[in-house]
């Protein structure tokens, strides 16, 4: 099912509300990406996934079995092929977050926020052509990647 976007979902007023701790500059704190080129990176995450794995470290392989099925079921969801409960995207496009790249060694990546129907929030941090998704995480401790196969 296609994305849902929040009414505020680029509005920095409500996410200076939402995130006290943060400091938000004014115009620009959100990428100009537009709905439609948030869909196709969900949709062409999916298409890469034929190439590419999830994957997640965890000595505990139960924990990281799990949070893998969450991070494949919410790509699916968001699909705009796909069929399901409906996927929103609750902040756009913004602040750069340090981590592991693809190729090895640290890159900073932008991520944008959405709510699954479980009311559970996952930040997808883009690759920096945003095009793909190259890391998605539920909390701080859990970092579900999109792996090279």
């Amino acid at each position: 099912m296609p994305l849902v976007f929040h009414k505020n979902y680029r509005k920095v007023d409500p996410f200076r509300q939402a995130h006290p701790g943060v400091e938000v500059q004014g115009d620009g704190f959100f990428d100009d990406v537009s709905e439609e080129q948030l869909q196709a990176i969900i949709d062409q995450t999916n298409n890469s996934l034929k190439r590419r794995v999830l994957e997640f470290n965890d000595r505990d392989t139960a924990r990281a079995d799990k949070y893998i099925a969450a991070a494949a079921a919410l790509l699916k969801a968001a699909d705009s092929r796909g069929k399901g409960p409906a996927i929103e995207v609750v902040w756009g496009i913004h602040q750069e977050v340090t981590a592991e790249a693809r190729g090895g060694g640290r890159k900073a990546f932008k991520h944008f926020t959405v709510r699954d129907p479980s009311r559970k929030q996952w930040h997808l941090y883009v690759d920096d052509r945003v095009r793909t998704i190259t890391y998605l995480t539920p909390k701080p401790s859990v970092f579900v990647k999109v792996a090279n196969v």
